[in-house]
């Protein structure tokens, strides 16, 4: 049994128009933050994930905040210890495989024949993100394939930043044959991604480890990258342009993601700012892909 010994959810449903709002509350308080849009109700489902047990009173204190102007109750939620769940057999019963971006991607489970046009990726998710059914990295395989099939990058090795479970890093060097390197600031996604890329047979030439951001030595001596990838959130995206501009190779790529369409502004604003020139958007279920070149 795959258990996580410190991870926690909650998860709670709001109306669609106040999505920005409690978007913000969850960034300041969880880990990591998914959303999705439930049709037709027009409501929006929120997940809100953390390492250590959320603070729920205080949640709920910001939520009421939100809501009081509106005149709907607030959110009923707990959180929910995943250390409980058995994640191997929760993987079985709802991870079907998925074509996006000239890519499959499915389980170890999953033994059927795939298309021979697609690159397959082997992902076992387990408690960390990036199974390639959210938006943000529907959007980043879909920019990663294109870049692939249309544009001549320079030399240079490839970054995933915030590899979470590897898939885009691993989807990268299925495509670009090149040394990626991988990283993460959390333990249990450098675990995780340890595992895929076993599962996709690219464990002996490429090894994840953690950093916070771009601070590590390893990511600054590999540098400059011909591509950089990270799909993540807004705020760390906005602190990191400057580092991802500066070891970002000339003529390279960053397809950055993990934000609302509606942050888009900002994120071009800050990106434009240290030299990147905005190249192509992906806009997937509400969320937005962005693609820069230097």
């Amino acid at each position: 049994m795959d258990k996580n010994s410190g991870c926690w959810k909650i998860e709670f449903e709001t109306p669609d128009f106040l999505k920005e709002d409690i978007l913000q509350i969850l960034e300041a308080y969880s880990d990591a933050v998914t959303f999705f849009l439930k049709e037709p109700s027009g409501k929006v489902l929120f997940n809100g994930y953390f390492n250590f047990p959320p603070d729920i009173e205080a949640i709920r204190t910001e939520l009421k905040k939100v809501v009081e102007n509106v005149d709907i109750p607030v959110p009923k939620f707990n959180s929910i210890d995943l250390s409980s769940i058995d994640w191997i057999s929760e993987n079985r019963k709802n991870f079907e495989p998925l074509e996006v971006g000239g890519f499959t991607i499915t389980d170890s489970d999953h033994k059927g024949i795939f298309p021979n046009c697609t690159s397959k990726i082997v992902i076992d998710a387990s408690t960390a993100f990036g199974t390639g059914h959210h938006g943000t990295t529907k959007g980043c395989l879909t920019a990663l394939n294109e870049i692939c099939n249309r544009e001549r990058l320079p030399s240079g090795h490839l970054l995933d930043m915030g590899c979470g479970t590897g898939i885009l890093g691993i989807a990268a060097a299925k495509k670009l044959h090149r040394k990626i390197i991988m990283v993460d600031n959390d333990s249990e996604a450098i675990n995780k991604t340890s595992y895929n890329l076993k599962k996709n047979g690219l464990q002996l030439s490429r090894r994840p480890f953690f950093s916070q951001g771009y601070n590590s030595r390893e990511v600054i001596i590999q540098s400059p990258y011909a591509l950089i990838l990270s799909n993540i959130l807004a705020k760390p995206i906005v602190k990191m342009a400057p580092y991802c501009a500066r070891y970002l190779r000339q003529g390279g790529y960053a397809i950055l993601s993990g934000f609302l369409i509606n942050q888009e502004t900002l994120i071009i604003a800050v990106h434009r700012k240290m030299g990147l020139i905005p190249y192509k958007r992906y806009r997937i279920e509400g969320w937005s892909t962005l693609v820069f070149r230097k």
